[in-house]
């Protein structure tokens, strides 16, 4: 079996500066959220970055090296984050809202990472493809983590915790994408709850769908 892909550390050579990586990620993400990625060029992003293409490639060896850092180290920040807030103390239920404020609060601050994972999740190589799964499944292994919790609470009905994740994240996914660019995360995080705790009918349509099921 191949390794993955590993996450490129600075070059030997000339020692790395303090806080740089992370510059030229962000850079980066917002570059290649603005512009196709056949557009992009090494040259475009060390220019942003204020800084010698020689420098940039101490960090990365080429541009889909760079690119998948951008994917990759964004979605592992995003699974620290969440596990920070599953393994706080609280009732499971406040727990969970906690997280999906995390959530949300992550994506607005990193909306064009959004974009362009959206944009560009279908165009990853086989290989890439299952790379990127892999990091999602550990993301989804903590989410479904805490709705177990809360169902072995007696907080959420006993319902699959997969087909709970997708639900939520999948909600999630439609505030972050409606909110465009004037995000308010801790307002959405309680739309979000609601609209996961207690469906999208309202009482007459819960009356009627009693009646047809």
């Amino acid at each position: 079996m191949k390794p993955d892909l590993h996450i490129v550390s600075p070059q030997r050579g000339r020692p790395p500066t303090d806080g740089l990586r992370d510059r030229i990620l962000g850079v980066a993400e917002r570059v290649f959220t603005e512009h196709d990625f056949h557009e992009v060029r090494m040259d475009d992003v060390a220019h942003a970055c204020g800084v010698a293409k020689g420098t940039l490639y101490l960090y990365f060896p080429g541009k889909r090296e760079l690119y998948l850092a951008v994917l990759f180290e964004g979605m592992e920040r995003l699974r620290d984050a969440l596990d920070l807030v599953a393994k706080a103390p609280g009732r499971p239920l406040d727990r969970l809202h906690r997280m999906v404020a995390s959530l949300l609060e992550h994506l607005a601050r990193r909306r064009p990472l959004l974009v362009l994972l959206l944009r560009r999740e279908q165009q990853l190589e086989p290989r890439e493809a299952r790379q990127w799964l892999r990091r999602r499944e550990r993301l989804s292994r903590v989410v479904q983590s805490a709705i177990r919790r809360a169902i072995a609470a007696g907080e959420l009905r006993p319902i699959d915790a997969r087909v709970s994740e997708e639900m939520l994240l999948g909600i999630v996914r439609g505030f972050a994408l409606e909110r465009g660019e004037s995000p308010a995360p801790r307002r959405d995080a309680e739309r979000v709850m609601d609209l996961f705790l207690r469906g999208a009918g309202a009482f007459r349509g819960r009356a009627l769908a009693r009646r047809t099921l």
